[in-house]
């Protein structure tokens, strides 16, 4: 019986929207996290290239302990975002917006 009034609330409220494993009950709020959640993914993926790319291109014997550190500064901007859209936390999501806004204008007046 009240497995029957939970659905049925559920169903009054909308559906709940997977999205990556969460269950999120507003279906923007899924879409705006699935987003986030993608982006998140994307940045990791291009820090990670891209040191991998400038520690080539640079011209060194030996093992450089700072390539490292180097990937795991890039991916805590990303990890903001990841951890933030899962905990539905709006400061980490705060975080990860602004660094991304300050990053884009950043490389924007490096042109």
């Amino acid at each position: 019986m009240q497995e029957a009034q939970a659905k049925e609330s559920i169903s009054a409220q909308g559906a709940v929207a997977a999205s990556y494993g969460l269950q999120i009950e507003n279906r923007r709020l899924a879409s705006l996290t699935r987003r986030v959640l993608c982006l998140a993914v994307i940045l990791s993926l291009l820090a990670v290239v891209n040191s991998i790319l400038q520690m080539q291109m640079m011209v060194v014997s030996h093992y450089n302990p700072l390539f490292l550190l180097s990937i795991g500064f890039a991916l805590l901007v990303p990890l903001c975002g990841y951890v933030g859209a899962q905990n539905s936390n709006k400061c980490l999501i705060c975080c990860f917006c602004w660094c991304n806004l300050l990053g884009s204008c950043a490389n924007f007046c490096a042109l």
